[in-house]
Parts: C-alpha cells; structure tokens; sequence
C-alpha cells in the first residue's frame, strides 16, 4: 500500500506513529496491520519529505537509519513487540525493519547517483561550452583574417582590370617603371590614340609641376624630373616615338593634356629628349 494523499500524511503528523486507542494499547492488533503501517510511514518519508513537517529527511544514510530505527522502536513499544508478548510477531516485525533499514540505503544510492550524475552532466556541459566558445573565437579571428584577403585581393583585380583595360587617350605610364622604396622612376610615355599609340613626352619646358601632375595620374603625391645619366642613356634603346612637346603644367592641371602643350604628334624633339621622372608616395 502506498499512500501519497496529504490528508494521510496530516494525519500522520497529527497523531503519531502509534495511535492510541482504547485500553491504552493501541487500535492495531495484528502484526499484518503492523507491517503495513510501518511501510505506510516509509513511503511517507520518501514521498514528500520536505513537506511533512514531522518527518524530515536525513542528511546521511547513517541518521536516516536511525530515524527509521526510531520509528521502528516506537511501532514495537505500543505493538507489545519485545515485552514477550508473541514471538512470532517479534521475528515478523524485526523482518520489517531489516526491509526499512535496506529501504533507506537504497535511497541514499539513489540519491547519490543522481547528485553524481547531474555534477559529470553539468562539468561536461561547461566543458563543451568552453571548447564551442574557444572555437567560436578561432573562427571570428579566421574570418578576419579572411576579410583582409579579399580586401587585398580586390585591390589586386581592381589594379589589374586598370592594366589590362584599353588605354584612353591622355593616359600615362612609365617605361621601364623601376621600384624604389617609397618612390617609381622612369622614362614618361602618354596614350596619343590608336593612330599615334604610346609614345614619350619631350623634356623641352618640362619642369617639376608637369612632373607632379603626371605622377598624380599615376597615384603618387608629387613628381621631380630626373636627368640622371643612367635614365638618360636608356634612350639609346629607345622604343616609341616622342608624341607630346612643350608641356607647360599648373598645379591646378588634372592630367597632362589639360596642361599647355602642342598637338600630339607634333614636336621638334630628338629621340634623347624624352622626359624621365620620379614620383613620390
């Protein structure tokens, strides 16, 4: 019989565990009843502990059983167990009490178990949480990582569609374009339109602002001619055919054929005049 009601657990509480009757004995004769009793009052405890005033539960096995034990001593005191009344009734009832005290281990284990569990499931949650957080964080700093690729990529494909674009009248370049450390230098050659193509720009009237004017269309801050004997005698070797004479620059100018010059094709220039500059980030 397992009895879970609150009014049985009240009455419980209220009465005691034996309840007197008439006579002084007790109203529970039999050793069955007894029992049975015993078991209604083990139930009670492990039903609802915290809310039975008068039963609460033990911290440890060792004061559960003892609780029990009390329990158990009470029933045979008001029973007449063990003031020699039945011996048949004394075996019966010390069975029940190996049966409660075996009841009361077995729900400290249980207990216990369950406490284990719950800690290992809580350690391997923070555990895992910690390892999802710590790779989170790797793929954040990946994708950083990525996103400053991409931006270096795009700016190496924008660089290169400028290169491999056709070229429009008035665009500039270096030949050959020799890298310094924070500056470019080389002969100046100017896109003079498919009949004429590229060709070099005269030294004549070519001073510094013409010299800055071009390196701004070449994405540097300022620009100086270089007359320097090494550049000089790269013409030699000359390529194109000069295309642009006397250009006289502003600083206002946004591009070389915005400044003062003569019309393309038209010059009075040897192959070793061609202009060389040097352009400064």
């Amino acid at each position: 019989m397992i009895v879970t009601t609150n009014n049985v657990r009240s009455q419980y509480c209220n009465e005691g565990f034996g309840r007197q009757g008439e006579g002084g004995r007790g109203a529970r004769q039999s050793t069955e009843y007894q029992g049975l009793e015993l078991v209604e009052k083990t139930h009670l405890i492990h039903e609802n502990t915290s809310a039975t005033p008068c039963l609460r539960r033990p911290a440890s096995p060792h004061t559960r059983v003892h609780s029990l034990a009390s329990v158990l001593s009470k029933s045979q005191s008001r029973s007449g167990v063990g003031r020699g009344k039945n011996k048949n009734q004394d075996t019966e009832t010390n069975s029940y009490a190996d049966d409660v005290y075996d009841l009361a281990e077995f729900w400290y284990n249980v207990e216990d178990f369950t406490y284990s569990l719950v800690d290992d499931l809580n350690s391997t949650l923070l555990a895992k949480l910690a390892a999802v957080s710590e790779k989170v964080s790797d793929m954040e700093h990946e994708l950083a990582e990525k996103d400053e690729q991409i931006a270096s990529l795009r700016e190496a494909l924008d660089n290169l569609q400028n290169d491999t674009k056709s070229p429009s009248v008035g665009d500039v370049r270096l030949y050959p374009q020799v890298e310094g450390l924070n500056h470019v230098r080389g002969r100046l050659l100017i896109y003079a339109g498919e009949t004429l193509g590229w060709g070099y720009v005269c030294d004549d009237l070519f001073y510094s602002t013409s010299a800055t004017v071009a390196c701004r269309q070449l994405g540097y801050s300022r620009g100086v001619t270089d007359t320097t004997q090494q550049y000089l005698a790269l013409i030699n070797n000359s390529q194109f055919d000069i295309v642009l004479d006397d250009v006289q620059c502003r600083p206002t100018d946004t591009d070389l054929l915005a400044c003062s010059h003569e019309p393309l094709g038209v010059h009075n220039c040897l192959p070793l005049e061609a202009v060389s500059i040097v352009c400064y980030r």
